[in-house]
C-alpha cells in the first residue's frame, strides 16, 4: 500500500462508514476545523504571524467546515456519533 491508497481508503467518510457498520453507532455531526494546510506550516516558522492569520481565518474555517466538500478534504476532521444500541 502506498500513501494514495491510503488517503483514499481512510478519509473521513471511510472512518464514518465504518463507525456505523454494525448499527451501534448513528452519526450526528461531521465538520471540518482546519482547511488551509499552508497555515501549519507558515505557524511552524513564524508561530505569531500564523497565529494572527489563524484567527482571522477561524470562522471561514468553520463555516466551510460544515460544507460536504470541504468535509472530505479538510485537515482536521470530527466526527460526532451517538451510540444507538
Amino acid at each position: 500500500m502506498n500513501y494514495l491508497d491510503e488517503l483514499k481508503s481512510w478519509t473521513p467518510n471511510r472512518w464514518a462508514e465504518l463507525m456505523k457498520l454494525n448499527g451501534e453507532f448513528q452519526l450526528i455531526r461531521q465538520a471540518t476545523t482546519q482547511i488551509n494546510p499552508l497555515l501549519s506550516v507558515l505557524g511552524a516558522v513564524f508561530p505569531k504571524l500564523g497565529t494572527s492569520i489563524h484567527g482571522v481565518t477561524r470562522k471561514l474555517e468553520l463555516y466551510l467546515g460544515k460544507w460536504k466538500l470541504f468535509q472530505w478534504f479538510g485537515m482536521n476532521t470530527v466526527l460526532i456519533f451517538k451510540n444507538i444500541k
